[in-house]
């Protein structure tokens, strides 16, 4: 697999099939792969060229990626991710797009009418709502989200890093288990063990083997 043109790409997997989508900055294809090893580039039509990818998101058979704000691109079917549609949102923005979670689609948007930063949540992708103000210090974009089973078989969801709504950095890192109460656990001042507080924006999480991986650039800052 060689994207040397690629400006920014993500990879999902879907029912073990690799999707890798590429951005070149003047246009956008995906590459998709049985083993990781033969990659077959496809087409995309409907699809925004020139953005940024972190943001796509699989639920219910279908991938979302939000663009300016008020449009959110849709795959027009569970069995074609080549072919995109959008709906454009009238009183929020897409700031986000979280996790696929309890059987709905979260994300972090923003109010046009007073600017402030909630959760909102679809069953369909269609159909949004807002589920209260977004807690202090809770990144807006370019985090690293996961949803995952807990050893005790609990759903849970957890977010780290990204910018806050203020432009700056952050050492916090999330934790829920309903996609609305959240517990933020970042390791207190004192505490000598705080790796994640390297890492820059725009890292990926994924679980595996009962254990959490986080892939991303090392800043070299501590806070």
């Amino acid at each position: 697999l060689k994207t040397d043109e690629a400006k920014d790409q993500k990879t999902v997997v879907i029912d073990d099939t690799l999707y890798h989508f590429v951005n070149t900055g003047t246009d956008a294809y995906v590459l998709k792969s049985a083993d990781g090893k033969l990659w077959k580039k496809h087409t995309l039509t409907g699809f925004p060229v020139n953005n940024d990818l972190n943001d796509i998101k699989y639920f219910n058979g279908k991938l979302y990626l939000s663009k300016d704000g008020d449009k959110l691109y849709t795959s027009t079917s569970a069995s074609n991710y080549c072919s995109w549609s959008v709906n454009q949102i009238a009183d929020y923005d897409f700031s986000s797009l979280l996790f696929s979670h309890n059987n709905m689609i979260w994300a972090v948007v923003q109010s046009k009418s007073d600017q402030l930063y909630r959760f909102a949540n679809s069953t369909d992708g269609a159909t949004w709502v807002i589920r209260g103000e977004i807690p202090a210090g809770f990144p807006v974009c370019d985090f690293a989200a996961i949803a995952f089973e807990s050893r005790n078989n609990r759903p849970k969801v957890l977010v780290a890093g990204g910018y806050g709504s203020d432009g700056t950095l952050s050492t916090h890192r999330w934790s829920s288990e309903d996609g609305a109460y959240w517990v933020d656990f970042r390791p207190a001042e004192a505490f000598t063990n705080r790796t994640l507080d390297t890492l820059d924006a725009g890292a990926s999480m994924i679980h595996y083997d009962n254990k959490l991986f986080v892939i991303g650039k090392y800043t070299g800052n501590e806070a």
